[in-house]
């Protein structure tokens, strides 16, 4: 009779592996978004490198542009950028922590990976 009825360790794995799962794409979409903004800011330093620096310019602050200079705004770009890319490196350092967890977890519950192709 409880043929029609999952293990209920089976949905409690299949529960956790959707999270790692989840978390793991969550991780990946941050880098790929911090990525994209280090290349908007690295087109905008080269091209602000190039300008003189008294030239004006105007820099967007929490939906707000603020009149600078080039001078001024250059070493905040080169700051933020520093930051992204540290942040994406944090985020990979994650996402290995998080593969690792999510091995030792398969070896812990003895959960094998079948994927829709076999």
């Amino acid at each position: 009779m409880s043929e029609g009825k999952p293990n209920p360790n089976q949905e409690l794995f299949q529960k956790q592996y959707d999270e790692f799962q989840e978390t793991l794409e969550a991780l990946n979409n941050k880098i790929g978004q911090l990525q994209g903004d280090i290349e908007e800011h690295n087109i905008v330093l080269k091209t602000i490198t190039t300008a003189p620096k008294d030239r004006k310019c105007f820099h967007m602050i929490g939906g707000v542009l603020i009149e600078k200079t080039a001078g001024e705004v250059e070493p905040t770009l080169k700051t933020n950028v520093t930051k992204m890319n540290d942040a994406v490196e944090n985020l990979k350092n994650e996402i290995q922590n998080t593969h690792k967890q999510f091995e030792d977890w398969k070896k812990k519950t003895g959960v094998k990976i079948v994927s829709a192709n076999e």
